[in-house]
């Protein structure tokens, strides 16, 4: 082979292997797929407290009735002429007799549970006067009595929140218990600065 025929074939081969290395270069590179992070766990929405009435006391035999020994319930309501009336019957749902005296202390709030603060009276015009004076009940096991809620709707603005909701102090000694409303008991057109009353503790009326 003479020098002329081996310097061309060198040439060749170098120009392939450039050649060969310029398309290696120039091959697109291979990427790693982009991860798709996984969705957030959606959030838990925060319990709400459940609010749990608290005994003053133990319970004892005619002792103040407890707010686990009674159970509070609304009737329906009467209105005529701008009075308003409605009954709240305590039962006792206890093993031991219980008593009540004096008169109940209410606590009212509004569908959002905000506080309604009326002004708690003895009587109301229109109330009748032999509901005022207070009474002594000792509630056997199963046995009830009663107050009367009293106001005046005349105070009602629209636009102004009113009572969705009643806890109630039954006697001295005892402490805030829920009172249950039946769809009977509204609407209790009381808002803010609104006065009311509620009467001694009554026996429950005999039906005949």
């Amino acid at each position: 082979m003479s020098r002329r025929l081996a310097v061309a074939l060198l040439a060749a081969a170098g120009l392939v292997t450039a050649g060969c290395g310029s398309e290696i270069a120039d091959a697109p590179s291979s990427s790693t797929p982009a991860t798709t992070p996984a969705p957030a766990a959606p959030r838990r929405p925060v319990p709400v407290p459940t609010w749990i009435p608290t005994d003053a006391s133990s319970p004892v035999p005619n002792g103040p009735c407890q707010p686990s020994q009674l159970r509070l319930v609304s009737g329906g309501s009467d209105a005529a002429m701008g009075y308003r009336e409605m009954v709240i019957t305590a039962t006792n749902v206890g093993p031991v007799r219980c008593t009540l005296t004096g008169h109940a202390t209410l606590a009212l709030a509004d569908e959002n549970g905000g506080a309604i603060k009326g002004q708690q009276l003895p009587r109301v015009p229109m109330m009748d006067d032999k509901l005022v004076a207070a009474e002594r009940h000792r509630l056997a096991p199963g046995k009830s009595a009663q107050v009367y809620l009293a106001w005046r709707g005349e105070s009602a603005i629209a636009g102004l929140p009113q009572v969705k909701s009643l806890r109630m102090i039954a006697t001295k000694g005892s402490a805030l218990a829920p009172v249950t409303l039946t769809a009977h008991s509204l609407p209790i057109d009381i808002v803010q600065g609104s006065t009311f009353a509620i009467s001694g503790w009554r026996a429950v009326p005999e039906r005949h």
